[in-house]
């Protein structure tokens, strides 16, 4: 397996594994790259340290990631 630096503006750069391509992994992928660092200015204002900032939402992603799988349609007429 090789392994890329996922790096984001003004946060440290982190190992990430690389994998083949999903869909799943495309949708957290881009949510990943629009939110991360808005989220992370949030934790760190809440948490006061950058690396439990980092952290906090990293392990947000992941367990968005795991439960991409239980997630249904959306109903009509509901949020």
């Amino acid at each position: 397996m090789t392994v890329r630096r996922a790096i984001t503006p003004g946060l440290r750069a982190t190992a990430a594994p690389q994998r083949a391509p999903t869909a799943s992994g495309q949708l957290v992928d881009e949510l990943y790259r629009g939110h991360a660092l808005r989220l992370t200015r949030m934790a760190l204002l809440l948490l006061g340290d950058r690396p439990s900032a980092e952290d906090v939402v990293q392990e947000a992603f992941l367990g968005l990631f795991r439960g991409l799988g239980r997630l249904s349609p959306p109903e009509p007429g509901g949020y």
